[in-house]
C-alpha cells in the first residue's frame, strides 16, 4: 500500500507525483495541509494499531519526503472496548489557522453506528478531546441520518453569525446490506454560533487561573453565557485594583462583553506584557476572551 500525491498551481490543473509519498495503508480520510506556523506540510491519516483504527500524523518540508507516520489519537482506556477512531476531519477555525480542530468519527463496532467528537490542539501534534461527549450523533430512525454520521472537512462561515462543518448521514448501520434503494444517505450542515464552538462550563461554582498570556491590548472582552443567579468575574494577578473581587459581575448572554473593575474598563497592564487571568464563574459558560485597544 502507498500514498501518492498530486500537485496543482491553481487547483484546477493537476499533475501526479511519480513516486509514492509514503509506504502506508491510509485507506480513508487522508488530510494534507501546509502549516504556516511550522512551515511544513502535515498529513493526518488512518493507522491500524492492535487491530483498531487510530489517527496518525506525519510531516514534510517539501511534500515529497515524509517522516514516518506516528499514532496520535486513539480510543482511550475509558472508552468502550468497541470504539474505533475512524476518520480525522481535521480543520482550523475560520480566519484562525493556528487554532486546530478535529471532528473524528468514532465507530461503535458493537452497534455499527457512529458519533462525532471534537478534539483541539495548539500545535497540531498534541491533541485533547473535549470532554463533554459527542457533538453529533445519529438522529432518530428512520431519518436519513438515523444510524450513521461522519463529519466532512473544513469549518466554514455560514452567514455572518454561524460556523458550520458538512456531515454525511445514513439511515442504516454501517454494515447493513447496501442494496440499491435500501439505504438513504444525504449531506447536511452541523453548525454553531460564531465563536461558540466549545465552552468552559461551571454548572455550580468554580474558578481557574490561566497560564501566562500576552496582553495584546489595554482592555478585555469576554464571550460568555451566564444563567439565572450566576456571574463571571475576571481578575488580573498582580495588577492593582484588578482582582476578581474588584471586577463588576458579568451576567446575561454576551459575545463581546467589556470587563470593568469598579466601572473602569482599563486592564491597568502594559500591552505586550505577560499576565495571568483569574476567572470565577457561577452557573456560566465561558467561550473565549479577547484583548482590545481602548475601552
Amino acid at each position: 500500500y502507498c500514498l501518492f500525491g498530486v500537485t496543482s498551481p491553481d487547483g484546477l490543473h493537476w499533475k501526479p507525483v511519480a513516486e509514492p509519498l509514503l509506504i502506508h495503508k491510509g485507506d480513508t480520510d487522508n488530510t494534507v495541509y501546509y502549516d504556516e506556523w511550522l512551515e511544513k506540510y502535515v498529513l493526518y491519516t488512518r493507522y491500524l494499531r492492535y487491530d483498531r483504527r487510530t489517527i496518525a500524523r506525519a510531516e514534510s518540508d517539501d511534500f515529497l519526503h515524509w517522516t514516518p507516520v506516528e499514532p496520535i489519537i486513539a480510543a482511550s482506556l475509558g472508552d468502550p472496548c468497541s470504539y474505533d477512531v475512524y476518520t480525522n476531519a481535521r480543520t482550523s477555525y475560520p480566519g484562525l489557522t493556528e487554532q486546530h480542530f478535529m471532528f473524528p468519527l468514532v465507530y461503535r463496532r458493537d452497534t455499527q453506528t457512529s458519533e462525532i467528537h471534537i478534539h483541539t490542539s495548539m500545535d497540531g501534534h498534541l491533541w485533547d478531546r473535549v470532554s463533554a461527549g459527542p457533538v453529533l450523533e445519529p438522529s432518530d430512525p428512520p431519518g436519513w441520518d438515523g444510524k450513521f454520521v461522519a463529519a466532512g472537512k473544513n469549518l466554514v462561515p455560514l452567514g455572518a453569525d454561524r460556523v458550520a462543518i458538512p456531515y454525511w448521514g445514513a439511515s442504516h448501520e454501517h454494515k447493513y446490506p447496501r442494496w440499491p434503494g435500501v439505504i438513504a444517505t444525504r449531506y447536511g450542515w452541523a453548525w454553531w454560533p460564531k465563536g461558540r464552538l466549545v465552552a468552559l462550563v461551571a454548572d455550580a461554582e468554580g474558578q481557574f487561573h490561566t497560564f501566562g498570556i500576552p496582553a495584546t491590548g489595554s482592555s478585555l472582552r469576554i464571550n460568555a453565557r451566564v444563567h439565572a443567579g450566576g456571574y463571571v468575574r475576571v481578575g488580573i494577578d498582580g495588577a492593582p485594583g484588578r482582582t476578581a473581587a474588584d471586577c463588576d459581575p458579568i451576567t446575561g448572554d454576551h459575545v463581546a462583553h467589556q470587563v470593568t473593575w469598579r466601572g473602569d474598563p482599563s486592564a491597568a497592564v502594559t500591552p505586550g506584557s505577560t499576565v495571568v487571568l483569574h476567572f470565577q464563574l457561577r452557573a456560566a459558560e465561558l467561550f473565549g476572551l479577547e484583548w482590545h485597544s481602548g475601552s
